[in-house]
């Protein structure tokens, strides 16, 4: 409970991004980590684990690196969230099949609230909820940064989507579309990448076929709906009356017992809106995927050439970059590297980036090995929820807002981990 708990704060609480916000979410998940330990004692396979093995290669990166650079101090935050994200594995992996369902349960549920605020936040264009850029409204939410917000949802999408929870099929088919309007509000690029991921994974896993068909409708509806919030986005002023008249029609579409209706709903529909309304489609359009709409490709310019100076060992975790700046989650300045690896490269260079690949390798392997012990919803869940963060990463700071990494531990830690009961089958079965 407590590890949900610290989720679902974080939800709402900017991501855990302040430092304030962070300890109490630190605090939430070292006490279910104690009441998980109290119930089954610490045993020298947690140590072997492989989020701890992936623990222990990061950290000692994190402080060798910054040792050389002569900044300890400086990486003592960064050692700190990674210690807790290996401690929130170790709870997963103490509990037992139904409660990692209904931990997973409260996550979705949450996920859906924070969709929706983001979705209102720019139907009626209101602070933070939704933020404008590049003459755009895209939602935000209680995150109150869209990119994050975006990998939240596609997270939380896929877990829906494996069967991992087994709800009835107009609750998945409902929750869905509301998680896929507010992955689309957010007009993340990154975000979408990273969904579309997660499915291959999915499909996979559980087939094309039964996730094509869980997905059409609920996506048919999403575009409906977001049709409809398209003058929220991008026009001159706020339409909340459209995006509610468009909502409420998505959403009879995502849960229509004949998905063809849907998707004759939508190719109607969303023609319509583009032929109405030309000029914000056109400003969209321009603003999201004109091939100069990127302002990443100088930060990672930045980042490339900070690895050049110190290759081996980085510049260090608080060595100031030359590049865009901004004001980090405990007051000082910090330069912010819109791709995770290349900021790696750049702080911690070649060894930091070993150490990690290294770190990366090890939970993928892990994953494959309990594929065929794990429920396969359950495993599709997990795998495909950490490669969407995974995804993400490549081209956001996805590690630098704490939710993030700590929903991709919980959700990985359950493809990795298999629950105590299978664990006990596999053990009678040999």
């Amino acid at each position: 409970a407590g590890l949900g708990l610290a989720l679902l704060y974080a939800f709402v609480a900017h991501g855990a991004f302040f430092a304030d916000e962070l300890r109490f979410v630190h605090l939430l998940v070292v006490a279910s980590c104690v009441v998980a330990f109290a119930v089954r004692p610490p045993e020298w396979a947690d140590l072997r684990a492989p989020t701890s093995v992936a623990v222990a290669l990061v950290s000692a990166a994190l402080v060798g690196t910054a040792a050389l650079a002569d900044d300890v101090r400086g990486s003592l935050t960064g050692l700190r969230v990674v210690v807790v994200l290996g401690l929130a594995a170790l709870v997963v992996r103490r509990l037992g099949e139904d409660v990692r369902r209904a931990v997973l349960s409260w996550l979705v549920a949450g996920g859906t609230i924070v969709a929706l605020a983001g979705w209102a936040g720019v139907a009626f264009r209101r602070v933070p909820f939704a933020q404008p850029a590049q003459g755009l409204w895209r939602a935000a939410s209680t995150i109150t940064y869209a990119n994050a917000l975006a990998c939240l949802l596609a997270v939380l999408v896929l877990v829906l989507l494996s069967g991992a929870l087994r709800w009835p099929r107009w609750h998945t088919a409902a929750a869905s579309f509301v998680l896929l309007t507010g992955l689309g509000a957010t007009l993340s690029r990154s975000g979408l990448l990273a969904l579309v991921a997660g499915l291959a994974v999915v499909a996979w896993t559980v087939g094309p076929r039964r996730l094509g068909l869980d997905l059409a409708a609920p996506i048919a509806g999403a575009a409906l709906a977001l049709a409809g919030l398209l003058p929220s986005i991008a026009g001159t002023r706020a339409s909340p009356a459209v995006a509610a008249a468009a909502l409420a029609a998505g959403a009879l579409c995502a849960v229509a017992p004949v998905p063809r209706l849907a998707l004759i709903a939508v190719l109607v529909a969303v023609p319509v809106v583009m032929v109405a309304a030309p000029q914000q489609v056109r400003r969209l359009a321009y603003a999201r995927l004109a091939p100069g709409s990127d302002t990443r490709s100088p930060e990672w310019r930045v980042a490339l050439r900070a690895a050049r100076e110190r290759p081996l060992t980085g510049v260090g975790p608080t060595a100031p970059l030359p590049g865009p700046r901004s004001t980090g989650p405990n007051g000082t300045v910090a330069t912010w590297i819109h791709s995770e690896p290349l900021g790696v490269l750049a702080r911690q260079g070649i060894a930091g980036g070993a150490a990690n690949m290294s770190a990366f390798v090890v939970l993928v392997v892990a994953g494959m090995r309990t594929r065929r012990r794990m429920p396969p919803g359950m495993w599709a869940a997990g795998a495909a929820g950490g490669m969407a963060v995974a995804v993400h990463s490549l081209f956001d700071i996805t590690w630098h807002v704490p939710v993030l990494p700590l929903l991709g531990a919980v959700v990985l830690s359950v493809a990795l981990y298999p629950p105590q009961s299978q664990i006990e089958d596999g053990r009678r079965q040999s």
